[in-house]
């Protein structure tokens, strides 16, 4: 969450049962353009005090989403990430473009709830949250860009050394 002294960041619980039901609703999508994030990062940052009010909000919506996850209201997770990346498009020009737009309406009509970019923005990976359903819907709509397939880690990144030794 965001306060006056910045930004806080708190640990969401949930029972590995929902975590793994919420897992089973995402989708990721690889947009391509990958691009220098620190520029995006730069204006975000040179904007903080005009943004202050986006920035509230987003702090109060992840305040809800804590809530929303403890009680295990999954959809309204989505729905609030549909709320959240709306206001995010606001903190920069930078952060979306024409085809992540489009590629996110496309979900949108498919199913989706809900969905956001992962990162600073202007490209990369666009995660989308569906019931599942909805999810070769949304991925017929989206053919173009490569569906990531991933899993939740506890231990956080770990990286992976494949050699021809073995």
């Amino acid at each position: 969450y965001f306060d006056d002294r910045g930004i806080k960041l708190k640990p969401v619980k949930i029972s590995k049962e929902k975590s793994w039901e919420f897992q089973n609703n995402l989708l990721l999508f690889f947009c391509g353009n990958l691009r220098n994030s620190s520029e995006i990062q730069k204006e975000q940052q040179s904007k903080t005090k005009q943004n202050s009010t986006n920035l509230r909000k987003i702090s109060e919506i992840a305040i809800e989403a804590d809530s929303l996850f403890k009680s295990g209201d999954l959809n309204g997770i989505g729905n609030l990430l549909n709320d959240t990346w709306d206001i995010k498009k606001r903190l920069s020009k930078q952060i979306s473009n024409s085809k992540i737009d489009d590629a996110y309406e496309a979900a949108l009509r498919a199913g989706a709830l809900g969905g956001k970019l992962l990162g600073a923005g202007g490209g990369g990976f666009l995660l989308i949250y569906a019931n599942p359903e909805y999810h070769q819907d949304i991925s017929n709509e989206l053919a173009t860009l490569p569906r990531v397939q991933f899993r939740f880690e506890e231990s956080g990144s770990t990286i992976l050394s494949l050699s021809d030794d073995n």
